[in-house]
């Protein structure tokens, strides 16, 4: 997920999931979002998302539609995300990854 300054559109979103895609979101952390999330915006059709784990900071979730989508077809690790900030702050930059 986004991290840093924030947006200035008043209709942004850090996971959009739309016309009937399928999303999970877990171990994610933003901020100065409108939307953390949405599944009915800028589409005819409705996504579908799972959401765990997360810390958007206060912002506002629309979810129009809750998936079966919850685990990935391979393996990861996600970092809980109180963590997830400063992880990304010390691994920014040219030449860091």
């Amino acid at each position: 997920m986004r991290t840093g300054p924030p947006r200035t559109h008043a209709q942004s979103s850090a996971v959009s999931t739309l016309t009937a895609f399928k999303s999970a979101a877990s171990g994610n952390t933003g901020d100065n979002d409108a939307f953390a999330v949405t599944t009915n915006r800028s589409s005819d059709v409705d996504g579908f998302a799972n959401l765990r784990g997360n810390d958007f900071g206060g912002a506002a979730t629309e979810v129009s539609r809750v998936g079966t989508f919850t685990t990935p077809p391979y393996g990861y690790s996600a970092e809980p995300a109180s963590s997830v900030v400063a992880s990304v702050t010390v691994g920014a930059g040219a030449g860091k990854l």
